[in-house]
């Protein structure tokens, strides 16, 4: 998959898209409000809380919380970074290109829930790993 723009594209398909207000997967929308690229957050319509915030003082370490569901992405290389669940467990890699579009690797087979934690998570990543990308803050 690759966010491409505000499009996150898995070959013809279209996983997600994303606007100033909200990111839509499928059927479930994300509000977003976010405050702060280095603190972005957003909330499912049932109310559960989306957040990615900076776990140190670079932005190689980053933490999120997806509807109680705990995640930490980590640098790895570059523009490369892992995310791991809550047990530790790698569920997606990501790559930023100089094009400003952001490259993810999900692992097969990833409950519906976990999806849309990635969306959110790896949309949040475009403005942090993708250096063509620019905030409105």
């Amino acid at each position: 998959m690759i966010w491409q723009g505000s499009s996150l594209i898995d070959g013809p398909s279209n996983v997600a898209e994303a606007t100033p207000n909200e990111l839509q997967c499928g059927s479930s929308t994300l509000r977003l409000n976010t405050s702060s690229p280095a603190d972005i957050r957003a909330v499912a319509p049932d109310g559960a809380a989306y957040r990615l915030h900076k776990a140190g003082l670079t932005v190689s370490r980053y933490r999120a919380d997806c509807g109680g569901r705990a995640y930490a992405l980590h640098r790895t290389s570059g523009k490369r970074r892992e995310i791991l669940d809550a047990d530790g467990r790698v569920i997606a890699r990501t790559r930023g290109l100089a094009s400003g579009d952001l490259e993810v690797d999900p692992v097969p087979g990833l409950a519906p829930e976990v999806m849309l934690d990635l969306v959110f998570m790896s949309w949040a990543l475009t403005f942090v790993d993708a250096p063509a990308r620019r905030t409105v803050y």
